[in-house]
């Protein structure tokens, strides 16, 4: 099970995380307070192509059947991402 994220920027692929991300109110030494996410050490994010299709709108958290498969996906330059990629369950 993963949980939506976001649409990538370019609107054909579905960024999903490996667990609920959880948002924390922080108070800055200006005594500005911001909410900010709390990043989780073992969370990993995944990403699975839609092309063109619709999915309409998602909530961040939404419930995705997908899982991880394989390891770290390489970008274009030969680097290891911090993206794994999806498939259904």
């Amino acid at each position: 099970m993963m949980y939506f994220y976001k649409k990538s920027e370019s609107g054909r692929a579905i960024i999903c995380t490996t667990a609920k991300m959880g948002t924390k109110k922080v108070k800055l030494p200006n005594g500005v307070e911001i909410t900010t996410r709390v990043q989780m050490a073992d969370l990993k994010f995944g990403v699975i192509a839609i092309g063109d299709q619709d999915i309409g709108e998602l909530e961040v958290g939404a419930k995705l059947p997908f899982k991880i498969v394989g390891d770290p996906i390489i970008d274009d330059d030969g680097k290891v991402t911090t993206l794994y990629w999806c498939t259904p369950e």
